[in-house]
């Protein structure tokens, strides 16, 4: 079963190859979606994909840049059509 999240990461997450980091990581896994970067700091997500994989994506991200991530809010979206993982500008 497919499920969606935006996810919205604090912390010193701009400026450290996150967006470049987290697509990788989402290609690893089968993650279809996006990652920006916003002008408060924060990077927010738009990921997708089977549980067990977004599980372990989600992970994966906090476990590569766990001295970086200070909070991280997910709330659960609307599955949707995405093709790919993209980083938007």
């Amino acid at each position: 079963m497919k499920n969606a999240y935006q996810l919205k990461y604090f912390g010193k997450v701009q400026g450290v190859g996150f967006r470049f980091t987290v697509k990788k990581i989402a290609d690893k896994y089968n993650i279809v979606g996006w990652v920006r970067n916003v002008p408060d700091g924060t990077v927010e997500a738009f990921a997708q994909g089977e549980e067990l994989s977004l599980e372990s994506f989600i992970r994966a991200v906090d476990l590569y840049f766990h001295d970086n991530i200070q909070e991280l809010r997910q709330i659960e979206d609307v599955v949707s059509d995405y093709v790919g993982f993209q980083i938007r500008y």
